[in-house]
């Protein structure tokens, strides 16, 4: 995964889902056993890792399992430090968790385009925060007698 100052949202939702099953006292076999079309404990522990991609639906069953909605989840850990979401991002997650699947592709197709867009229109966004080699130190240093000719 990505190292950045934000959290994917896969990862935040995921480390809310762990904390939040640990308060409700459910061990991850507990919990498997009250979702619906019951999932197996070392699943449940992949996806509170991050280590497992989860679709809308499966998300859903394990939010119902633990009797809470996303929106209900994301805002009782929203305030901590283990999470840095700005308003803007939980309102949009929240509106995005509200629409059907097949807005949710379009919009995603709307944004992958855009992206695309971008940086045709500006290579420079393709490097961005991608390290780069530094310069020898005698580049444009003609003169230096350290440096060779």
């Amino acid at each position: 995964m990505k190292n950045s100052k934000y959290l994917s949202s896969r990862r935040i939702i995921s480390a809310a889902l762990k904390l939040y099953r640990k308060e409700k006292g459910l061990s991850q076999p507990e919990l498997a056993r009250l979702i619906k079309k019951p999932m197996n404990a070392s699943q449940i522990g992949r996806i509170e890792r991050a280590q497992q991609s989860y679709s809308l639906q499966m998300l859903d069953r394990i939010l119902d399992g633990l009797g809470i909605t996303l929106p209900g989840l994301l805002s009782r850990y929203n305030t901590s430090e283990t999470f840095s979401f700005s308003a803007a991002r939980k309102n949009l997650l929240t509106r995005v968790y509200t629409l059907p699947e097949l807005e949710i592709e379009f919009l995603y197709e709307i944004t992958r385009l855009t992206h695309k867009i971008s940086i045709e229109e500006n290579p420079d966004l393709k490097t961005a925060g991608k390290i780069k080699k530094p310069k020898t130190p005698c580049a444009g240093n003609t003169g230096a007698s350290r440096c060779p000719a």
